[in-house]
């Protein structure tokens, strides 16, 4: 995992992930579970790395923990897939 910024002043989390370690399948869940409380923004290549954006529909989200709490969320889908 690299490392989640903090845009305090446009009020979202920019983070990379690497599609070939998680999968993309589990990204692109993990993207649309995401989509009903975050903005979600993402550019680059879905077979390699990605970049993401996620700016909170809400002002009651902790942006110091969302990227984290995404990396979470696909390691769970992960998981569940796996057992």
């Amino acid at each position: 995992m690299t490392s989640v910024s903090i845009d305090n002043k446009n009020q979202e989390v920019k983070f990379s992930i690497n599609t070939q370690l998680y999968g993309t399948e589990f990204v692109q869940e993990a993207l649309y579970a995401y989509s009903k409380t975050c903005w979600v923004q993402v550019k680059g290549n879905p077979n390699n790395k990605l970049t993401v954006i996620l700016k909170p529909k809400v002002d009651k989200i902790n942006l110091k923990t969302l990227g984290f709490e995404f990396y979470n969320y696909i390691l769970g889908l992960i998981q569940n897939a796996t057992s």
